[in-house]
């Protein structure tokens, strides 16, 4: 199937990635003969194909503020259950790190979906400043940075609450998972564990 069919049907393609629209339901609540379809033929070009959904907070509180209009984080689960059991390889991004999440928020997240996850992925949170003084207004304003993912011209604060990250790392290696960098890092140790599983067959 042709990647303009793909995008008909609510994904886009991104180089290594695969987008759902946020106006759509997510297309792997049921099995989709184009979801089939795009495993072949990118497995067929020597690519993976994988998931990631991103659960960044699961607190009524913190859906409140930062997801007010997404997905429930209980309907996010049950779609990465669907796409696990379908053998497809998935990850959680626990994305963008919130510094004002409690522990016991990402403990959560990490315990309702360890068992349907090759490993996570996180980073910090970038804001301008006029939202960040909205939504975390006790955080100093800092020298405005570039993600080095953003293109030029594009400056944010990125707002890190120190040690949090460490603390999930630790939490994500406790629950026996993998902690990524990123997604593109996730991706490429997919490619590593398939590949090896496939020279065993």
């Amino acid at each position: 199937m042709e990647y303009t069919e793909f995008e008909k049907n609510g994904l886009k393609i991104d180089n290594e990635r695969v987008l759902t629209y946020s106006k759509l339901s997510c297309p792997f609540d049921c099995t989709y003969c184009f979801v089939d379809g795009m495993t072949q033929e990118q497995e067929s070009r020597g690519n993976t194909f994988s998931f990631s959904v991103s659960i960044p907070c699961f607190s009524e509180k913190s859906l409140t503020k930062y997801e007010p209009k997404a997905p429930s984080p209980q309907r996010r689960i049950k779609t990465l259950q669907n796409v696990f059991n379908e053998g497809i390889p998935t990850m959680v991004a626990i994305r963008p790190l919130l510094p004002d999440i409690e522990e016991n928020e990402l403990e959560k997240i990490v315990n309702l979906t360890k068992d349907f996850v090759i490993g996570y992925y996180s980073g910090p949170l970038y804001l301008k400043q006029d939202k960040l003084k909205i939504l975390l207004p006790n955080f100093e304003i800092k020298q405005d940075i570039k993600p080095h993912w953003m293109l030029d011209g594009n400056y944010y604060q990125e707002v890190v609450r120190e040690g949090q990250m460490e603390f999930l790392a630790s939490l994500i290696q406790k629950s026996g998972k993998q902690f990524f960098t990123g997604a593109t890092e996730g991706v490429e140790f997919i490619k590593k564990v398939k590949g090896y599983d496939q020279s065993r067959n």
